[in-house]
């Protein structure tokens, strides 16, 4: 599977996330009710500090998965950091990062321990915003009922991941996720993301409206709102590095 944390936002989708067929079972339904082949994405991000203190940006995403996964963030607000950008591409297996600083006029691949770093001084890490995140880990269902479904996902031994484990509920019978706990490698609760206030879009896919992340061992909060989404088909052009250095 990919990144789960922007799951709603559609950031993601899921042929390297399964290890058994009941799992795999259950993410191609999730995709295929929570991805669709493009999709643009304008959103608020809250940054809460443990003392209440916040701060704003505003971001967009342009997301397509035809012909290999793509996605490109870019923020608009602040003013002294609109233009920032991430590009992450996803084909035959591999997968790439670059940030786009307005400050340097270029762009950087993003490599090793980098990926553990906060995307925008949030909750939110780089590899939270990759698109094979889960090739990393071993996952099984915990438990799956009529109601809902809970899946288990370990870290291999040396994955590149800061996480050790993460624990996803899903709901049934539509498929949604409704809560991501990621803990640390001494298997201490890390952080908790909670996909809320779902709308239909499309008329085929279900979008989390809004996506909270609280980190549970500094305090702090970051809240991502949705403000619009289009499906309307994306070029390659428009997320590719020469995008991201526009």
């Amino acid at each position: 599977m990919k990144a789960i944390l922007l799951l709603s936002l559609c950031l993601i989708s899921f042929h390297t996330f399964a290890t058994t067929e009941n799992v795999n079972d259950i993410l191609k339904q999730v995709q295929k009710r929570t991805a669709p082949p493009n999709e643009r994405v304008d959103l608020k991000m809250v940054i809460q500090e443990a003392d209440g203190t916040k701060k704003e940006r505003d971001l967009s995403i342009t997301r397509k998965s035809e012909g290999g996964a793509r996605a490109l963030i870019r923020l608009s607000q602040p003013s002294d950091l609109k233009g920032l950008a991430l590009l992450t591409v996803s084909k035959g297996g591999q997968e790439e990062q670059y940030l786009y600083l307005p400050s340097d006029k270029k762009s950087r691949r993003i490599l090793g321990s980098s990926k553990h770093g906060k995307f925008l001084d949030s909750e939110i890490a780089y590899e939270d915003l990759a698109l094979s995140t889960y090739k990393d880990f071993n996952n099984k269902i915990l438990k799956s009922d009529d109601k809902e479904v809970q899946i288990e996902s370990k870290a291999k031994p040396n994955a590149d991941s800061s996480y050790g484990r993460i624990v996803t509920w899903i709901s049934k019978p539509d498929y949604k996720i409704d809560r991501v706990d990621y803990f640390d490698k001494a298997g201490k609760l890390l952080k908790r993301a909670d996909f809320k206030n779902y709308q239909k879009i499309g008329g085929d896919f279900w979008r989390a409206r809004t996506v909270l992340v609280v980190n549970a061992q500094n305090k702090r909060k970051t809240q991502m709102v949705v403000k619009k989404v289009s499906l309307k088909k994306i070029d390659d052009d428009e997320v590719s590095l020469s995008a991201l250095d526009e």
